[in-house]
């Protein structure tokens, strides 16, 4: 009997590829899997892009209000 046990480690991140974890779960003979999901970055991605929305979305009512204006 092997006392060796096989961990593989996934990430999950914003464009992070998908062929990672099917990679290790057919070809890496584990037998365990971990994933680490780094919040932190793809949570700093999505506040810049729902920062930018919001300002995308002020600028458009503004303008919108002002053309009756032009």
């Amino acid at each position: 009997m092997s006392s060796n046990i096989r961990i593989g480690c996934a990430s999950g991140f914003w464009g992070d590829t998908a062929m990672s974890v099917p990679a290790l779960v057919h070809g890496g003979q584990l037998d365990f899997l971990v994933f680490d999901y780094l919040s932190e970055i793809t949570m700093s991605l999505l506040a810049k892009a729902k920062q930018n929305l919001l300002i995308w979305a002020i600028h458009q009512t503004l303008f919108i209000l002002q053309w009756p204006q032009i």
